[in-house]
């Protein structure tokens, strides 16, 4: 199995991915959706046949992970548009004397964080990224290494003979 390497955290519900994936940018949304499915593909050191079925459980794991990655990354750059998006965790929400207050965090190491101290006193837009509602899934279910054995425990399979060996 490939390494697996942690996305920054600050990006809100980031997971541990095979590789660092590509930056989405929606002009070339499929080259890298599909970019970030061939690096995965690539680091795999064996294939899925060779694989027994507790790898392809992780393999599928892996894949998911990136997958899920990918659709963040998708609805990120959908819901910015072209403007610059930074990463934030919601914290206290409440009714202030001008309006609903908010208090919001994020990491130092934030690709646009000169942006927020710039935007200080300027109208913004809060965006809430809704990716989640696109990563429900029915879990794949990987087949198991050997198909169960017919023991011929049915009912049809009973015969008329008395199961003797010496007839």
């Amino acid at each position: 199995m490939a390494k697996r390497k942690t996305i920054p955290e600050d990006q809100p519900g980031a997971t541990e991915t095979a590789a660092a994936a590509p930056k989405i940018e929606l002009d070339t949304l499929l080259a890298d959706v599909r970019a970030g499915m061939i690096d995965w593909f690539r680091d795999q050191t064996m294939t899925w046949a060779m694989q027994t079925e507790t790898q392809r459980r992780g393999t599928v794991d892996d894949l998911h992970e990136r997958a899920a990655y990918l659709v963040r990354e998708v609805a990120k750059a959908v819901a910015a548009d072209g403007r610059p998006v930074i990463p934030v965790r919601i914290g206290d929400v409440k009714h202030g004397k001008n309006g609903i207050e908010c208090k919001i965090g994020c990491s130092k190491e934030t690709e646009q964080r000169h942006a927020l101290f710039d935007a200080v006193g300027d109208p913004a837009l809060l965006v809430v990224l809704g990716a989640k509602d696109y990563l429900e899934a029915e879990p794949y279910r990987v087949p198991p290494d050997q198909a169960d054995l017919d023991l011929g425990d049915d009912a049809a399979d009973d015969d008329a003979e008395d199961g003797d060996l010496d007839d």
